[in-house]
This record gives C-alpha cells, structure tokens and sequence, in this order.
C-alpha cells in the first residue's frame, strides 16, 4: 500500500490533468446529446440521446470521485502512513515539530528572574527605549511581603547598582514608581527590581535592560 500510494504521488497531477480531460469530454456528449434531443421527434431516438446523457452524468462523477480519492490517498494517507513507518523503524517521529525553548537571554540580560509573576517588571519591556520621566510598571506581591525596591545599574561600570526607590506597599500589576532619565546620561541601563518578605528572603531578582535616550533640545 506504501509502495503505491508512493509511486502515485508524482504523477498526482497527471492524473488531475487526465480526469479533466475525461469530465471534458463527458460534458461535451451532455451537450452534444441536448442538442440532438431538440431536434429529434423519435421515442427510440430520444430514448438512446437519454440514455447517453446519463452515462455521461456518471461518468464524469465517478471522474471527480475518482480525483478525491487520489487526492486523499496522496496527502492524507501517504503522510500519516510515513509516519507510522517512521516511528516503526526509528521508534521516534521526525516528522512532529519540536517545541522551542523559551529564549530568557536577551540584549544580554538573564530575564528568568522576570517569569515570577509577583514579582516582576512588565513595562518598560527589555530593551525598550526610554526618555524623561519613565513609569515603571509591574508586580511586588509574594507571600508575607515586607517591601520592594527598584535600582539601576549601569554595565558598561560592573556590579554596581544605585536604589532609585522603595516601598513596603505591595503592588499587583500596577505602576511601582518613577525613574526620571534625564538623571543620567543616554545609554543601555540595567532596571532591577527586588522584592523581599518579612523573613528577609527575596525570589530572584527581575532585570530589564533599557536604552536611554538624550532629552530633547527645547
């Protein structure tokens, strides 16, 4: 059954191309068949012009079945056939797509410590320009929360992060606070936000790179 279905697949559309010529050809006897029928006045005639017309009506829907099948065979069967031979013989699928890991580097910066969803930074995304007064927005709310704090950092001078804010009041998507840029020259920073609990322990910390652009000349 593989082996035919195979041999088929490059001649699918000669075989398309056949079947229509064959539809073809059966319309023109229904057409030809009508023509007659009105001239003729003879039963037995009229009888045999029906007759023809019908076989030609079948003819061309076994055709078209006939290019269903074909079609099915082609690229239903054979793919989920190879399949199966695939799986049989290699006992794996190459075939199934793979899903693709979840990128948490980007512009350089671990992202991981953003997937914590309270405890988080949602805006300014990573990499996003920013300039003037930046509104940072997010999430400070893990279990017996005693406070948040956001800093930044600038990598171009190493480990080194200056506290821009804090709060002990837990925020759930919600603005956290404000950065005023114009503080420090443009360039890519490092925004960090930790949040800690009541028993001092904090979830890793989230961290988004910005680029911060020159304040526009008035």
């Amino acid at each position: 059954m593989l082996a035919l279905l195979r041999f088929l697949r490059p001649l699918e559309l000669v075989i398309y191309a056949l079947l229509a010529l064959g539809v073809l050809a059966n319309a023109r006897h229904i057409v030809l068949a009508r023509g007659e029928l009105r001239k003729t006045i003879f039963g037995l005639e009229r009888e045999a012009l029906d007759s023809r017309q019908r076989r030609a009506y079948l003819t061309i829907a076994l055709l078209g079945l006939a290019g269903g099948l074909v079609f099915a065979a082609v690229n239903l069967a054979l793919p989920s056939l190879e399949r199966a031979e695939l799986v049989r013989t290699t006992g794996s699928s190459e075939l199934q797509p793979t899903p693709s890991p979840t990128a948490f580097v980007l512009f350089g910066v671990d992202l991981s410590g953003c997937t914590n969803p309270r405890a988080t930074i949602t805006s300014p995304t990573p990499g996003q320009a920013v300039q003037g007064e930046v509104e940072l927005r997010g999430s400070a709310n893990i279990d017996q929360f005693a406070f948040y704090k956001y800093e930044l950092s600038n990598p171009e001078a190493g480990d080194v992060w200056v506290t821009l804010a804090a709060s002990n009041t837990p925020v759930t998507e919600d603005v956290l606070g404000m950065w005023d840029s114009t503080t420090v020259p443009p360039g890519v920073y490092h925004m960090r936000l930790i949040v800690t609990d009541s028993q001092g322990n904090s979830p890793r910390a989230c961290i988004v790179p910005v680029q911060v652009l020159a304040s526009p000349v008035r």
